[in-house]
């Protein structure tokens, strides 16, 4: 896996400027690595028993995509849809959940609250993780496959080259990373981690 030394000395092979290391470059590389996992939807698949109203998830999200409620003999598949604010149910018992709603970093509140919950049914999260902040040179990448290593390098230019006002050596870097991101099919790159199984 790519080093945050890797991306600088590819990032300015590419555009060669002259900067010192920095909490502005590593500002820009942490950015840049984030773009690209959610424009790739380089996405974690979670579980959990749908024992609960809150989920929370081992890290936190720059994107939820879908969340399912599941069986164990597989005889029930939902989708629940994604709600902005909250509600209050009717005075009403639900079975089902219905909705969900996001609160930063990393809960995920089913709606209603009082569905039935049990023990042989499950949630299953598939969203995209906040990538890990890279400091140091010698910070091995942990969070993006090798795949996408020239779009980051991309993404890290173009802000490189915005901040030096530099807007047409931006727009080339630009029209370069759509380009190379239509060469990596979206919700390609898909990894189960932090599993409960039921």
């Amino acid at each position: 896996m790519p080093t945050a030394l890797e991306y600088f000395q590819r990032v300015f092979d590419r555009y060669p400027v002259a900067w010192d290391e920095g909490p502005f470059l590593y500002r820009q590389l942490n950015f840049a690595r984030n773009q690209v996992a959610r424009d790739c939807d380089i996405t974690i698949v979670y579980q959990q028993i749908a024992e609960a109203e809150v989920i929370y998830l081992p890290r936190p999200f720059l994107a939820v995509r879908r969340v399912y409620l599941k069986s164990n003999d597989s005889s029930i598949i939902y989708a629940l849809k994604y709600k902005a604010i909250p509600y209050c149910p009717i005075s009403e018992w639900q079975s089902w959940p219905l909705n969900y709603y996001l609160v930063y970093p990393n809960e995920i509140h089913i709606l209603p609250s009082n569905f039935e919950k049990r023990m042989d049914r499950f949630f299953e999260i598939h969203y995209v993780p906040k990538c890990q902040d890279m400091s140091n040179l010698s910070d091995e990448e942990q969070d993006l496959p090798e795949q996408v290593f020239e779009l980051v390098v991309l993404q890290v230019c173009m802000r490189l080259a915005e901040n030096d006002l530099q807007y047409a050596t931006k727009q080339y870097f630009e029209n370069e990373y759509k380009l190379l991101l239509l060469k990596i099919p979206k919700a390609s790159i898909l990894t189960w981690q932090s599993q409960e199984q039921p």
